[in-house]
């Protein structure tokens, strides 16, 4: 890091605009990381099937039973279906049909540059080809929480719980994390945000999570997000909750980004939040785990 932090902050210095697209896709290809031996025990277990859609196909792990109501788990970035395995094993136990993709650029995907929308491409090929008639519920993990609620901005499905297990926010404040990261300059970091908008057609100013989840008719939303989370800090899941009039914000201590996803005492949280709708999920409301 030291040597990227050097590399960038010199660039950028001489060359801004050719920092910024550089820096651009650097941030928008994620490494492609070996599955740990629990993650790729439950993509062994699970079924596999291919969704086509505009870049090839989507990867699409089921789990549990096929006729029990539809629970789609969405994984994070520089991450994978398998991640989302223990939360499968333990709410498959609650009879849901899992349904756990790997995003584009991720898993089974072929190593390139994405980024939200050609990610919320993909998932909504997979809800097109499952066709929910009824509502399901979401539980989405990390970045994976922005690229599902984007996604189900867009759609007319009716959600039931939609439990986000930490997300951004305000998206232009993770290009200013990575900007610290890699020791880009301001100018740097404005040409990375403009070739940002050139390549997706969108103002990345402009992208808030709080304003998907606004487009989402959901019934209720849960944020789970530990206090010292050192990957995605803490704010910005506050700052989600404190826009959207019906949510709860659930505070953890001490868990950690990566391993809430297989901790005991979440996957019991999460599991009681789905058995729970409408005014009996308040008594969760204010709830700090330990």
């Amino acid at each position: 890091m030291k040597l990227i932090r050097t590399y960038f902050k010199t660039l950028s210095q001489l060359a801004p605009d050719q920092a910024g697209k550089q820096a651009l896709k650097l941030f928008c290809t994620p490494r492609k990381l070996s599955p740990r031996a629990r993650e790729e025990d439950f993509l062994q277990k699970a079924r596999l099937e291919h969704v086509p859609y505009s870049r090839g196909s989507m990867p699409v792990y089921h789990y549990g039973p096929d006729d029990g109501p539809l629970l789609l788990l969405v994984h994070g970035w520089e991450s994978r279906a398998g991640s989302m395995g223990g939360l499968a094993y333990h709410l498959s136990e609650q009879g849901y049909h899992i349904v756990a993709p790997d995003l584009e650029a991720h898993g089974k995907h072929s190593p390139m540059a994405t980024n939200l929308f050609r990610m919320s491409e993909g998932l909504n090929a997979v809800l097109d080809h499952l066709g929910p008639k009824e509502p399901y519920s979401v539980v989405s993990h990390s970045f994976g929480s922005s690229v599902a609620c984007y996604t189900l901005g867009q759609r007319a499905d009716k959600i039931d719980q939609l439990i986000l297990l930490t997300s951004p926010n305000v998206m232009i404040e993770l290009v200013h994390i990575f900007q610290q990261q890699i020791g880009l300059t301001k100018k740097g970091a404005s040409a990375m945000i403009r070739h940002f908008d050139r390549w997706t057609g969108h103002r990345m100013e402009f992208l808030r999570v709080a304003d998907f989840c606004l487009k989402i008719p959901y019934e209720d939303l849960s944020i789970i997000h530990d206090k010292k989370d050192r990957v995605l800090p803490y704010y910005t899941s506050a700052s989600l909750a404190a826009a959207l009039p019906r949510s709860s914000m659930l505070p953890v201590q001490g868990i950690g980004h990566y391993k809430m996803l297989w901790h005991a005492e979440i996957l019991e949280t999460v599991g009681h939040i789905l058995e729970l709708s409408g005014g009996k999920k308040q008594a969760l409301a204010g709830l700090s785990l330990p």
